[in-house]
């Protein structure tokens, strides 16, 4: 997921999905910095990946907030 990651730096995401990638910790710490850059990132879908609630609740606090 590293690699992955490194591979879309600089890319302007709308959607994401990693589902059924099974993730785990590690895989969150991988995508955090990703995360952090996507101010126009509008969908994520991290079904099925083998976190846990608390991993869920800080990959949705590393995406920055839309203003309506």
């Amino acid at each position: 997921m590293r690699i992955f990651s490194k591979a879309l730096e600089g890319s302007v995401l709308r959607y994401l999905n990693i589902s059924d990638n099974a993730l785990g910790e590690k895989g969150v710490r991988a995508f955090s910095e990703l995360l952090k850059s996507q101010e126009s990132l509008e969908e994520l879908y991290v079904m099925n990946d083998g976190i846990s609630e608390e991993a869920a609740k800080a990959l949705s606090e590393l995406i920055p907030a839309t203003e309506a």
